[in-house]
This record gives C-alpha cells, sequence and structure tokens, in this order.
C-alpha cells in the first residue's frame, strides 16, 4: 500500500514536472540560444565576428515576442499565474513583464557591444563574451520567477557569476580587474549570509517553498526577534543585488571599470530583476507580528539611509560614471519606498518605476560610454561646452538628468509621484511613521539631487569649452538614446493612467 502511494505520487510529480515545461518557452528559448552560439563560436574560428551578436539579438527576439504573446492572454490579464517545477518558480504576468524588459535591454546592450572600441582593443576575443550575457539573461528570467527559497539564490548566482566574467572581461584594463574583485568578495560575502539565513528557514517551517502554507505556519509558530534577525539574513542577497546600503560598496568600481555597454546593462537589469525577487518575497511571507513594524521599519531606515548616502556621496564625484553610480544606489532607495507598503499599488508603482528608470539610467550610462570612447571624457567638468558642437547630446542630457532628478514634464516625475502616492495612501490606512519618514527622505533627496544631476547639462550648455577640436554625436549610441527619450517624454506628459492600472493586474495576485 505505501508501495503504490509513492508511486502514485512520483507518476502526478513526473506529470507536473512535464506539464511545467510548457510554461518556460522564452526561457528554453534563451537557453537553446546560448547551445547555439556556444556551438557557433567553437566553429568559426575568429571569422564572422558579427555572427554571434545577432543569433543572441534574434534569440532575444524570440523569447520576447513568446513573452509578450504569454503577457496577451486572459490569464495573465487577470493577474492569475501558475506554478511550476514543483513550485520552485511562478510562471505570471509580472514575470513574463520583466522578461520583455531584460530581452530588450540586452538586445540593447549585445547591439552596443558589438560596435564597441573599447572592447575590441582591450579585450582577446567577444565570442565568450556574447555567451556569457545570453547565461546571465536565463538567470535574470529565473530571478523574477522564483517563489521557492533555493531557486532564489539558484538563480541569484546565475546573473553573480556571469557578472563577474563581464565585469573583468576588457583584460588590458587595470580598472576592470580590481572592479571585478571588489564585486567578488562583496557577492561572495552577502550569499553567504543569504544562505545563512535561508537554512534557519528551511529548519523552522520544513519547506522552502513560499507558497506552501507550511512555510507560513512554521514562520507563525516560531516568531519573535530571533526570526526577524533570519529574515534579515535571508534579504541580504536581494539587498546586495539591487545596490543598496549596507551591501552597495560594489557598484562605483564595478559601474566604473566594466566595460561601458556592460555597466549600463548593470545598472538596471539586475537591479529591476532584484526588485521584482524582493516584492514576491515580500507578497509571500506573513506580515503579522515580528515580521509586520519591524520590517516596515527596517525597509524605512534602509530607505533613506540609502538614498541618502547615494545622493551625499555623488555631490563630490568628479568621474561621471561613478557620479551615475552613487545616482544608481540612491534611485534603489526611492524605489524602497514602493515596495515598503506591501501593496498592489506600491508593487505597481515600482513596476513603474522601474520601466521608467531602465530608460533613464541605460541612456545615462551609454551617453557617459560614448564620451570616454570618442572624445576621452571621464569627468563632469569636461563636458564644458559640448552643447555648441552636438546640440543633440546636449538636449538628451537635460531629459535625462531632469528624469532622474524627477522634475516635470518628465517620466521621473510621474514614477517618483506614484511611488510618494503608494506611500502616502499606505500611511493613511495604517499610520506607520516609518512611511511618513520614507517620503519625507525622498522630497529631501530629490532636491539634493538636483545639484549634482543637473551641474551636468548646466556644464555643457552655460560653460565655455577649451577644447576646439568639432563633436560629432552620431552612431549607434546618439540612435538608442533617441529610441529612449520617447518614452521618458511621453510618459511625462501623456496619460499613463492605463499603464498603472496594467501593472496592477500584473501584481494583483502576486502571492501565487
Amino acid at each position: 500500500m505505501i508501495f503504490g502511494d509513492t508511486s502514485s505520487r512520483l507518476a502526478e510529480q513526473l506529470a507536473h514536472l512535464s506539464s511545467s515545461v510548457g510554461g518556460i518557452l522564452p526561457e528554453l528559448v534563451v537557453a537553446g540560444t546560448f547551445c547555439l552560439l556556444v556551438v557557433a563560436e567553437l566553429v568559426r574560428k575568429n571569422k564572422r565576428p558579427f555572427l554571434l551578436p545577432y543569433l543572441g539579438i534574434i534569440g532575444l527576439l524570440i523569447s520576447g515576442g513568446m513573452a509578450a504573446w504569454l503577457l496577451g492572454t486572459e490569464k495573465y490579464t487577470a493577474g492569475d499565474g501558475d506554478g511550476l517545477f514543483l513550485g520552485m518558480i511562478q510562471e505570471d504576468g509580472m514575470g513574463r513583464y520583466f522578461h520583455l524588459l531584460f530581452d530588450f535591454v540586452a538586445i540593447l546592450t549585445l547591439l552596443v557591444s558589438a560596435y564597441s572600441r573599447q572592447l575590441k582593443n582591450q579585450s582577446r576575443s567577444l565570442g565568450e563574451y556574447f555567451i556569457i550575457v545570453l547565461a546571465m539573461v536565463l538567470g535574470l528570467h529565473f530571478m523574477s520567477m522564483a517563489s521557492n527559497l533555493l531557486m532564489m539564490y539558484l538563480a541569484l548566482e546565475m546573473v553573480s557569476l556571469p557578472s563577474y566574467l563581464l565585469t573583468a572581461y576588457t583584460r588590458l584594463n587595470g580598472k576592470s580587474a580590481e572592479a571585478a574583485l571588489k564585486y567578488v568578495i562583496y557577492g561572495s560575502f552577502s550569499s553567504g549570509l543569504m544562505l545563512y539565513g535561508i537554512s534557519w528557514l528551511y529548519g523552522i517551517t520544513g519547506t522552502l517553498d513560499l507558497t506552501d502554507p507550511a512555510f507560513a505556519v512554521g514562520l507563525g509558530n516560531v516568531g519573535g526577534w530571533p526570526l526577524f534577525f533570519i529574515v534579515l539574513l535571508t534579504l541580504s542577497g536581494f539587498v546586495y543585488k539591487i545596490g543598496a546600503l549596507p551591501f552597495h560598496f560594489w557598484a562605483p568600481d564595478v559601474y566604473e571599470g566594466a566595460p561601458y555597454p556592460m555597466a549600463a546593462f548593470f545598472s538596471v537589469a539586475p537591479k529591476a530583476a532584484g526588485f521584482a525577487m524582493l516584492m514576491r518575497f515580500f507578497a509571500l511571507i506573513p506580515h503579522e507580528g515580528v515580521l509586520g513594524e519591524p520590517i516596515t521599519w527596517t525597509l524605512a531606515i534602509l530607505s533613506v539611509a540609502t538614498m541618502t548616502f547615494g545622493n551625499l556621496v555623488a555631490l563630490r564625484q568628479s568621474n561621471f560614471r561613478r557620479l551615475l553610480a552613487y545616482s544608481s544606489i540612491a534611485q534603489a532607495g526611492y524605489i524602497l519606498v514602493g515596495v515598503m507598503c506591501f501593496t498592489a499599488f506600491g508593487y505597481a508603482a515600482t513596476v513603474f518605476y522601474l520601466t521608467i528608470y531602465l530608460a533613464m539610467s541605460f541612456s545615462a550610462f551609454l551617453m557617459a560610454g560614448w564620451l570616454s570612447e570618442n572624445l576621452g571624457i571621464e569627468k563632469v567638468d569636461d563636458v564644458k561646452g559640448l552643447a555648441a558642437g552636438a546640440p543633440i547630446l546636449a538636449v538628451l542630457a537635460v531629459l535625462f538628468m531632469v528624469s532622474l532628478t524627477g522634475l516635470p514634464p518628465t517620466a521621473g516625475f510621474i514614477g517618483k509621484l506614484e511611488l510618494f502616492l503608494a506611500g502616502f495612501e499606505e500611511f493613511q490606512r495604517n499610520g506607520h511613521p516609518g512611511l511618513m519618514i520614507a517620503m519625507i527622505g525622498m522630497l529631501i533627496n530629490t532636491v539634493i539631487s538636483l545639484f549634482y544631476y543637473l551641474r551636468i547639462p548646466s556644464r555643457m550648455i552655460f560653460q565655455n569649452s577649451t577644447n576646439k577640436t568639432p563633436v560629432r554625436f552620431r552612431g549607434l549610441v546618439p540612435v538608442i538614446s533617441l529610441i529612449l527619450a520617447f518614452p521618458v517624454l511621453w510618459l511625462g506628459i501623456i496619460h499613463y493612467d492605463r499603464l498603472i492600472n496594467f501593472f496592477a493586474t500584473l501584481v494583483m495576485n502576486l502571492n501565487g
């Protein structure tokens, strides 16, 4: 009888695993493209160097098309989803939307990388570079879908390990090697803390599946401040990936030392995946007792400290990419305001802001990389007078910097407004002072950020250049910047309510 029950359960599990394969078709396409690139790199023998990036782009287009098609189905637009592979991942609308973002920004990164002189001159071969990017995209997909603590950790490592390699890919650049070493050290430390916390959670609940009712029951049976400390240990991996305090130390060196197309990619894609995983984690754990108010206070302190530290240090930066790196740290503090609401509105505002942030930050890093590669400009003061020779560059700089600051009529203003409204609505409901402190911190830090964001376009427009060499802002980076400028301006002027409502339907049933 026991043998029969075991065989029946095994058969059910095998049937579930088999049916789950159909839910990861975009991921199978990315994995298949990865394998195709490996074979192509082995057989091409340094011939046709542009073959690999375009094969990767084709694969990502197919993957993104499948994700878009799945996102348009009735199941996803209703906010529903399915648990796949015995609850390891959740196939839902929020995950599929993030897949679209990851595939889109990866396509742009492959395009820019294929024509980057820095990558060509400072590395031996670009074949492995494009292969590693595909591996990283696959990890990003699983990060946004993981609902099991083990899968969360594995997906995070699937992103982190390729990140270390890509940071150090320009072997002839000493900054890249130093940045990669620091990246590995900080990543290993945060991963160790996260694993330690996960091991305690498994010992307490007897399961790693966040959607399993036994998980919530196990946490409720323990309670107390030790449980709060264990959850904090588990959050270390998430905090590290989004680049928030106190696991932010890797960001400035990595964003400065990595190849500039990859620095642009790091600034948006892993951060978005980290927030997606963080939202899913908080949506699936209970918010009663010690995991309620203390966690809210913790996130409030983390949010204010992150945005304040990032902005104050950015004020003192002279290097363009390091300034943007500390800006990225501050942005993580703003986005945490939406997460700490623990509501559908808060999560929808977070997804909206991450969408806008992708266009703003990615373009800003590409522009910084273009200035370095084409004009040798590394410092903010060296951009003086560029508007005279490259007016489009100056206009784009104004647009993206104003949007990153959060001023109208840009989408950055709308994004911060939605985060603020989500926090204010939740404050009216439960009156938690941590939410009010976070919102006040957001307003104060927005004013602080004005002094370094607008420093860049002001030097371009209002100061004279000592360099008489003519500037021609043309190539692939200007085209991509112009494309991304459209949503940044359009969503700041045209009605955006439908988009917010769409995001609300995606996160409505985030608890699986």
